[in-house]
């Protein structure tokens, strides 16, 4: 993840999900009379999924803010958009304990794609973020992985004699919510506990197929374990990544022949890794008060 020119050619499960959200979820977000929104981004990477979907949808005198809190991914993203007008990049740590003071309250909406599973301080990240909103109100869209199939491998290969030294902290890489028996509701509870009462949270059962290797691993694997795992190029190893506790039966659209279809599509020599994940899809609306939204709406999530 800290690789920001592999990471910029090889996100495109972020590119494809983030527009996805934004086609249903960006009529939701209260924009300004004034045209003057400003808007910040949380885990913006390399910069791209911001650029290319979240600004087109900014009034045209609109501020946006890029964060990440890799200086790297935020040295690339400042080269690559420097001609950009009203657009800047910074570090930032959203599990911090404090703040940066030119952030605190200066924001009508916040947004994060990808990137909330990485903070392990959940409810630290979350009160960051209604901090970073103005006062007066704003709103934020946040999606980001409640549980992932990938995350068994993690544990699978910190077992494993070869890769153990890579894996050692291989917890800190794992969703908080990944363990959770109800995600939604837990999530809720954390929205509650720093102030936003009124919120939309949903899950969803996404199927991913990686085409590739090369695209799993700079995705989700430490750098520091980002070696030429040769159980990858096993048919058997990579259907693992199924999950046994995700059933294979319908869900969400996906059925068991489909499941099959994909598991039939590994090879040896070309890995399309089909796993199953699920989201968490959070709209949460403030107004005057920290308070604009009265609906209230958490997903069952299915039993393992």
């Amino acid at each position: 993840m800290n690789q920001a020119s592999l990471y910029q050619h090889a996100n495109q499960v972020q590119r494809h999900d983030a527009k996805l959200i934004l086609d249903e979820f960006a009529s939701t977000l209260q924009w300004r009379s004034d045209g003057e929104d400003a808007l910040l981004d949380v885990g913006s990477g390399s910069g791209n999924v911001l650029m290319d979907f979240v600004k087109p949808l900014l009034p045209s005198r609109g501020q946006l803010v890029g964060t990440d809190i890799s200086s790297q991914m935020v040295g690339y993203a400042s080269k690559h958009y420097q001609r950009e007008e009203r657009t800047r990049f910074q570090v930032l740590d959203i599990g911090c304990e404090r703040l940066p003071q030119e952030l605190s309250g200066r924001f009508d909406h916040v947004t994060s794609f990808y990137c909330l599973h990485w903070v392990q301080n959940l409810r630290g990240a979350l009160g960051n973020i209604y901090n970073l909103l103005r006062p007066e109100g704003g709103d934020c869209l946040l999606a980001f992985l409640a549980s992932n199939p990938v995350y068994e491998v993690y544990k699978i290969l910190k077992t494993n004699e070869k890769w153990s030294g890579y894996m050692q902290d291989v917890e800190q890489f794992i969703s908080p919510l990944h363990y959770s028996l109800n995600p939604g509701e837990e999530f809720s509870q954390l929205l509650n506990e720093v102030g936003f009462i009124h919120h939309n949270v949903e899950i969803r059962n996404e199927v991913f197929v990686y085409e590739g290797v090369r695209t799993l691993k700079v995705l989700y694997f430490p750098r520091s374990a980002q070696q030429s795992y040769a159980q990858f190029a096993d048919p058997a190893f990579c259907r693992r990544l199924t999950h046994p506790m995700i059933p294979l039966a319908d869900s969400g659209g996906v059925t068991s022949k489909t499941n099959t279809e994909y598991r039939n599509r590994m090879t040896a020599d070309v890995v399309f890794i089909h796993t199953h994940v699920y989201m968490l899809y959070v709209t949460v609306f403030v107004g005057r008060g920290r308070v604009h939204l009265a609906e209230v709406q958490t997903n069952a999530w299915p039993s393992k």
